[in-house]
């Protein structure tokens, strides 16, 4: 007879579970001390504000120091960095888009496309940014081509733009990983603002400035000047520049109130003799010029427009 197996016993083990006292008291005490008692009408006010600001500022409208928005500034620059300069070979917009994303603008790259296309777009920038090679779309709203079929390069309008970034002349920022630097704002030796308008849909608020014609814009910027005074407001306005600037850095060191303050007396009509109104790259008629100097005035109005052909 075959021997039967033990058959295998099994150890029950009893587990104690330790008596915990918790204070009920004490732990409602410190859940009602951190939380804190807002009013939702406040806090709706604050949030909204903090909200309206971030797209003011970071998205929507430009600044009016080079007139660019954020992406357009951000294209510039990233194109600079890359060497795509006037005159240099062009490159695909995919790489460049993916460029200024990875490095500068976490954004889809679809708006960075979008904005890339529109600086090289001769009817709708009176003095383009960007030179295009390929379908980047028609004034009839045909869409541009696949950012990996197109190519395109810095303008040479770009060029004053960027001008004297290597000299320190603007502040850097650390890009959104801090890894890599971005300017504030560009040097813009020309008024880029006046040159090529801009608009945009903020929140709470929008913009929409039209172009003007570079030489009308210098002119009565010279006017401007002749009609103006400097006014040093310290006692500290010449310091020794030879002695006290041994490199970049010693710049920060010296007088802040060493540049002389402007002012101009002239008028809204002195401007109105050399810019006669807005300068849009598609032509056309303007009419009303009672209504441009109200615009010029109050910085509100509309102009009225009509195209001419000929047959």
């Amino acid at each position: 007879m075959a021997k039967e197996k033990d058959q295998p016993t099994t150890e029950q083990t009893e587990v104690l579970t330790p008596e915990v006292n918790v204070d009920t008291e004490a732990v409602k005490a410190n859940v009602t001390d951190a939380v804190t008692e807002l009013d939702i009408v406040e806090e709706i006010k604050t949030s909204y504000i903090n909200y309206a600001m971030s797209v003011i500022v970071a998205r929507a409208l430009p600044d009016a120091r080079d007139g660019l928005k954020p992406v357009q500034r951000r294209i510039l620059w990233g194109m600079h960095q890359m060497g795509v300069n006037p005159g240099t070979a062009f490159k695909k917009v995919a790489r460049i888009v993916g460029d200024v994303m990875g490095k500068y603008h976490p954004h889809g790259d679809g708006a960075i496309q979008d904005a890339l296309v529109r600086l090289a777009q001769d009817w709708n920038m009176r003095y383009t940014l960007v030179q295009r090679q390929g379908n980047f779309g028609s004034i009839d709203g045909d869409k541009h081509a696949a950012m990996r079929y197109i190519e395109a390069r810095l303008d040479k309008n770009a060029a004053p733009m960027l001008e004297g970034l290597d000299k320190n002349t603007v502040n850097f920022l650390p890009n959104f990983d801090g890894l890599e630097k971005e300017p504030v704002v560009l040097p813009t030796l020309m008024p880029n603002l006046l040159l090529n308008g801009s608009e945009g849909i903020a929140v709470g608020m929008a913009t929409k400035i039209p172009p003007h014609n570079l030489g009308e814009v210098v002119d009565a910027m010279q006017e401007m000047i002749l009609k103006g005074k400097s006014t040093y407001l310290g006692d500290t306005h010449n310091p020794d520049y030879e002695t006290a600037v041994k490199q970049v850095i010693d710049i920060d060191n010296l007088p802040a109130k060493r540049f002389p303050t402007f002012e101009s007396e002239i008028e809204i009509a002195d401007i109105l003799k050399h810019i006669k109104g807005p300068d849009f790259p598609t032509g056309g008629e303007i009419y009303d010029t009672k209504e441009i100097a109200n615009v010029y005035e109050t910085g509100r109005g509309r102009i009225l427009m009509r195209g001419v052909s000929k047959i």
